[in-house]
């Protein structure tokens, strides 16, 4: 498991040649969030997504070999309108949020594919 504080400090990831693990969440961090909520998060207003325990694995499909990641903890704020009022949540990601969070980098072309 990586927790999200120890890839916060890499700088010009485009610049590096080998893609790490850490590299590899922080090129698909963005991308991972921006898919999730277009596909699940239709009503209401996200205001917050953050991740903060990654999972990592090596895979080799097809003989390319990708770092599958997926999101193991994580929070979501909330704003919901209505007629009458405006209501605000902050929870925890839930199992079966948790379970849409996941994709593919290539290591080589950096490819990426969602997965949730």
């Amino acid at each position: 498991m990586i927790k999200y504080y120890d890839i916060i400090d890499l700088l010009d990831v485009e610049d590096s040649n080998i893609l790490t693990e850490k590299l590899a969440i922080n090129l698909v961090e963005n991308k991972l969030k921006r898919d999730f909520l277009l596909k699940y998060k239709t009503s209401g207003f996200v205001s917050s997504l953050t991740f903060d325990l990654f999972g990592v694995k090596k895979i080799n499909l097809k003989g390319e070999e990708y770092f599958e990641i997926s999101v193991e903890e994580g929070k979501i704020s909330n704003i919901i309108n209505s007629d009458n009022e405006t209501t605000f949540t902050d929870a925890k990601l839930s199992n079966s949020d948790l379970k849409k969070l996941k994709c593919m980098i290539n290591i080589n072309t950096r490819e990426y594919k969602y997965l949730g």
